[in-house]
């Protein structure tokens, strides 16, 4: 791995780098946080929508409502996983 911070080679188990010193953030990254809680909203939101969706419309129509609901709770999700992260990650 690659110190974040001098770009020194270290080891990918080493406490800290032996270059400048600097100890590795350890724990989930805020990137990390933010995708997994709007991927799993996002996956919530699809298995809904896909139960209640009206079965009188075309196809097309469900299909793109489908995507849109789940692309909202993506967004939705992402958001709640960024107030999240701010807690949760150190880095």
């Amino acid at each position: 791995m690659q110190c974040p911070h001098c770009f020194a080679m270290c080891m990918a188990k080493d406490p800290f780098c032996y270059n400048c010193r600097r100890a590795f953030p350890r724990g989930p990254s805020r990137a990390k946080v933010v995708n997994g809680v709007g991927m799993v909203c996002g996956m919530l939101m699809f298995a809904a929508v896909t139960v209640f969706v009206s079965k009188e419309g075309g196809l097309f129509i469900n299909a793109i409502a489908v995507g849109i609901m789940t692309a909202g709770g993506y967004v939705a999700g992402a958001a709640i996983g960024f107030v999240a992260s701010l807690f949760i990650s150190n880095h």
